[in-house]
C-alpha cells in the first residue's frame, strides 16, 4: 500500500517537473523519452463535473442520442434500453445505426412502439458513400491489422448530421452500458447536469462517463489489473456527450478511435486542460478481454493512443507544435519515438507474463494461461508493424483532419437548415445527401413514424 502511494507521488512530481521544463525549455529529448512510458491513469486531465446534477431540464439543445449496434438484437443490450429511456425523458431522437448482425427488421418491437417517431433506425451498410469523406487513415496498416470495425465511421455520421441540422450536442452511447449502482451516473439527472454545465462553460467540448464495474480497458490494461498493477479508466465513446462545433474532429478507423477523437478535440483548443469533463460512471457488460484475436486487433491503436495522450498531458497547447518540431521531415514525430514506444510495450508485456505466477497466485491456472496467451498474441502483433507505420499513421491522421473539415464545410453549405425528416429519409433510403427542403430551424415533430421501417 505504501509502495503504491509513493509511486503515485513520484509520478505526480515527475509530471509537475515535466510541465515546468516544458515552460522554459524547447521540448528536450528527455521529455519525449518520458512520454513513451505507459501511465496507469490519465484521469488528472479531466475536469470533475460529477456534482452537477440538474434539478430541471437544461435549455441546451441535445440533437440526438446515437447508438451504434453490430450485435444481434436477440442479445442483452442494456445500453439500448437506457438510451431509449433518456430519449423519451428528453424528448429527443434516438438514432440506432445498425450493421453486421444487427438487422433493422429485428429491432425490438416494444421499444420501437414506445419511442414512436423519436426512433430512427439506419442500415449503415446501405449508406450512400457520399455522406462520409474518404479518409486515408482507414487504408493504413495500423487501422486494418487484424481489425474490421465500423464504429468510428458510424459516429462520424452522427457528427455530419449534427452539422447539417444545427444540433449543438450529441450523446454517444454503446449498447452494453447501464447506470451505475451508486454515485453520479448517466441517468436523466446526470445528463441534464452535464448539458447545463456544458452550456454554461463554453470551453467544455466533451463530457464523459467512465465505463467501470467491468472496466473499459484494453487487453493491456486488464492484464495490468490481473497482475496487481494500478490501472485507471478514461472516458470514451461508450458514454460521451460532445459539443458539435465547426472544428469538431472525426473518429478514425482504429482501436481507441474515441481516444484519438478527444485528443484531437483538446489539442485543437486554446485550453486543452479545460475542455474534457468527467461526469460520473456507468456499468459495462462483462466480456472476455483475453482473446488473442482481441489482443492482436488492439495493439497498434493502443500504442498510438497511449503515447499521444501522454504527449497531450505533458505539452498541452504545444502538442501540435511538438509533433511538427520533432519530425524527421517536418511533418510528424520521428520514427525513433515510436520505436522506443514499441520496445517499451514489448518489455512490459514480457514482465506481465512473468509476473502472472508471482503476483497473481489466486488466479486459477486456466485463467493465467488465457491471460498469458493473449499477451503473447499482443507481443507477436507488435512485430507486424514498424515504428515508421505508427509515425505515418499519426501524420495521415493529422492531414485527414483537414479533409474532414472540408467535407463538413461542403455538406453544410446551406443558407437555412433542412427539415430533419427529409435528411433522415435520405439516410434511411440509402440516398446521397442534398436536395432536401429547408426551414430556418429543425423542428422535432417533423420526424414521422415512417422513418422506422416496418418489420
Amino acid at each position: 500500500m505504501l509502495a503504491r502511494l509513493v509511486s503515485r507521488l513520484v509520478a505526480s512530481l515527475a509530471r509537475r517537473l515535466a510541465a515546468w521544463a516544458i515552460a522554459y525549455f524547447p521540448w528536450p529529448d528527455l521529455l519525449l523519452r518520458l512520454a513513451v512510458r505507459y501511465r496507469s491513469s490519465h484521469r488528472g486531465f479531466l475536469l470533475d463535473i460529477s456534482k452537477a446534477v440538474a434539478k430541471r431540464q437544461s435549455s441546451a439543445d441535445l440533437g440526438c442520442i446515437f447508438v451504434p449496434v453490430c450485435r444481434t438484437f436477440e442479445q442483452e443490450l442494456p445500453g439500448l434500453v437506457q438510451a431509449a429511456n433518456l430519449a423519451l425523458a428528453r424528448e429527443t431522437y434516438l438514432i440506432v445505426c445498425c450493421s453486421k448482425k444487427a438487422l433493422v427488421k429485428d429491432f425490438p418491437p416494444q421499444l420501437a412502439e414506445q419511442l414512436g417517431h423519436q426512433l430512427i433506425l439506419l442500415d449503415f451498410d446501405k449508406l450512400d458513400k457520399s455522406w462520409l469523406p474518404r479518409l486515408r487513415t482507414a487504408t493504413l496498416k495500423a487501422s486494418k491489422l487484424h481489425r474490421d470495425n465500423d464504429v468510428g465511421r458510424k459516429r462520424n455520421l452522427a457528427l455530419v448530421l449534427a452539422r447539417i441540422l444545427g444540433w449543438d450536442y450529441v450523446l454517444f452511447m454503446d449498447d452494453d452500458v447501464s447506470v451505475a449502482a451508486s454515485g453520479p451516473t448517466l441517468d436523466i439527472g446526470g445528463l441534464e447536469g452535464a448539458l447545463e454545465t456544458m452550456r454554461l462553460r463554453s470551453r467544455l467540448l466533451a463530457v464523459g462517463w467512465t465505463l467501470e464495474d467491468f472496466n473499459d480497458n484494453s487487453l493491456f490494461g486488464h492484464a495490468r489489473s490481473a497482475v496487481g498493477m494500478d490501472q485507471g479508466v478514461f472516458i470514451g465513446g461508450g458514454a460521451l456527450l460532445v459539443r458539435c462545433g465547426e472544428r469538431v474532429p472525426y473518429f478514425p478507423d482504429i482501436y481507441n478511435e474515441d481516444w484519438l477523437f478527444v485528443i484531437a478535440l483538446a489539442a485543437n483548443s486554446r485550453t486543452p486542460r479545460r475542455v474534457l469533463g468527467w461526469a460520473g460512471r456507468v456499468r459495462q457488460l462483462e466480456y472476455n478481454p483475453f482473446l488473442p484475436s482481441r489482443a492482436r486487433s488492439e495493439e497498434a491503436g493502443d500504442t498510438i493512443a497511449e503515447c499521444l495522450m501522454n504527449l497531450l498531458e505533458d505539452y498541452g497547447r504545444k502538442f501540435n507544435a511538438v509533433l511538427s518540431q520533432q519530425a524527421g521531415c517536418g511533418e510528424d514525430l520521428h520514427p525513433g519515438y515510436w520505436g522506443r514506444a514499441i520496445k517499451g510495450r514489448r518489455t512490459s508485456i514480457k514482465h506481465m507474463i512473468s509476473d502472472l505466477s508471482v503476483n497473481s497466485p489466486d488466479l486459477p491456472v486456466e485463467r493465467r494461461r488465457l491471460i498469458s496467451s493473449a499477451l503473447q498474441a499482443a507481443e507477436r502483433a507488435s512485430y507486424q508493424f514498424k515504428a515508421e507505420d505508427l509515425a505515418s499513421y499519426v501524420r495521415v491522421w493529422r492531414n485527414d483532419q483537414k479533409i474532414w473539415r472540408k467535407h463538413l464545410e461542403k455538406i453544410v453549405q446551406l443558407e437555412s437548415r433542412p427539415i430533419p425528416r427529409d435528411v433522415l429519409e435520405c439516410l434511411r433510403d440509402g440516398k446521397a445527401p442534398g436536395g432536401w427542403s429547408a426551414v430556418q430551424r429543425p423542428v422535432f415533430a417533423d420526424v414521422s413514424a415512417s422513418l422506422v421501417p416496418a418489420s
